[in-house]
């Protein structure tokens, strides 16, 4: 029994483009290579039909360009849409003209179309600042009610001292007011007197 011949595509392209440019018959092509003229017209066949494949290869090529494209396109867009939120954001806050303090009070925890570490960003507030609480006492309301009332006995009597001040202290209250308020008297004295000294 005889082995069957293998050939290579190489070869194989190369009968049919010899068949193609038709300077020579399939037969004396076949019998150049010593083989079958039916098989040289089975190779030439196939080779026609999957012709049009080498062209849609570049086809696909050219649309993978183009979904490449698209994409970069579509990324674009959003990072513009993205920047535009961010933009009227900015501006409904005016952000930058107000103080620290108030700025960070600006961040919306709960908006989901720019992130709290975006936010910070662009109201040039420290992130951590913002999750974390303010170390800043603030006063209860009766003491700020005290703080009041002494400003004006100052206002009214800069020269009276501390005891005078006390006496001149209008007051119903208990006698833990009254010693919130030699606190508060001795606690804003010496806050009136740093704001004064700067």
């Amino acid at each position: 029994m005889q082995k069957r011949n293998r050939y290579t595509t190489e070869f194989k392209t190369k009968v049919v483009l010899e068949v193609l440019r038709e300077e020579q018959t399939v037969n004396e092509i076949a019998a150049k290579y010593e083989m079958s003229p039916v098989m040289i017209s089975r190779w030439k066949a196939e080779f026609l039909e999957c012709a049009s494949t080498v062209f849609e290869k570049k086809t696909s090529e050219a649309d993978k360009l183009k979904k490449e494209y698209e994409s970069k396109q579509e990324h674009l867009e959003k990072l513009v849409g993205q920047l535009t939120v961010e933009v009227n954001w900015l501006k409904k806050n005016l952000a930058l003209n107000e103080p620290l303090e108030a700025r960070k009070t600006i961040v919306a925890r709960d908006n989901t179309e720019i992130t709290i570490k975006r936010q910070t960003d662009l109201l040039g507030v420290n992130r951590t600042s913002v999750y974390r609480p303010s170390n800043e006492k603030r006063e209860n309301e009766e003491n700020v009610q005290i703080m009041h009332r002494i400003d004006e006995i100052y206002v009214k009597h800069p020269y009276f001292g501390y005891r005078r001040r006390l006496d001149s202290f209008e007051t119903k209250a208990s006698r833990s007011t009254v010693s919130v308020y030699a606190v508060s008297c001795s606690t804003w004295d010496s806050k009136r007197s740093i704001r004064s000294r700067t």
